[in-house]
């Protein structure tokens, strides 16, 4: 042993030497609170460091040794995207009209919506879309419901 006769002292000694109260805590296999208390205990109040209803101090070793941050890969390169070809057309779709100038039957559109629609001052193109058919056919659903009004 190193000439003190029980662990209290050894423990009071490495305090007062300036360890770190955390080291003394390993070593003896104590909480920081409990070697605040053995120094408490045996040197009395107003022993070095603070009492133990305060947090410990620090230690006074070099200082944490925090290495670079996590590498994630490489950062996301941005560009355009891979040729691929032109992009598809989102048109309307294609009606093929029958004879007299009418759609297939696929049925029927809503000819007094479209009437309806053309009335409020809508586009023909965007009609045409919404109902399938091309703006020529809206116009002849047009011109019929017209004649048929005065007729």
């Amino acid at each position: 042993m190193d000439g003190y006769s029980s662990r209290e002292d050894r423990i009071v000694a490495e305090f007062a030497d300036g360890h770190a109260v955390e080291g003394i805590a390993f070593r003896y296999g104590l909480t920081v609170e409990q070697v605040y208390a053995v120094i408490e205990r045996e040197v009395g109040p107003a022993a070095q460091g603070p009492p133990s209803h305060y947090p410990p101090q620090p230690s006074y070793g070099p200082p944490p040794v925090y290495g670079p941050p996590p590498s994630y890969g490489p950062p996301p390169v941005y560009g355009p995207p891979p040729a691929y070809g032109p992009p598809p057309y989102y048109g309307p779709p294609v009606v093929h009209p029958a004879p007299g100038g009418w759609p297939p039957p696929q049925g029927h559109p809503d000819y007094d919506a479209i009437v309806a629609e053309y009335g409020e001052g809508h586009d023909v193109d965007a009609i045409a879309r919404r109902h399938g058919l091309t703006a020529e056919q809206i116009y002849q659903v047009v011109q019929r419901a017209l004649a048929n009004d005065d007729g």
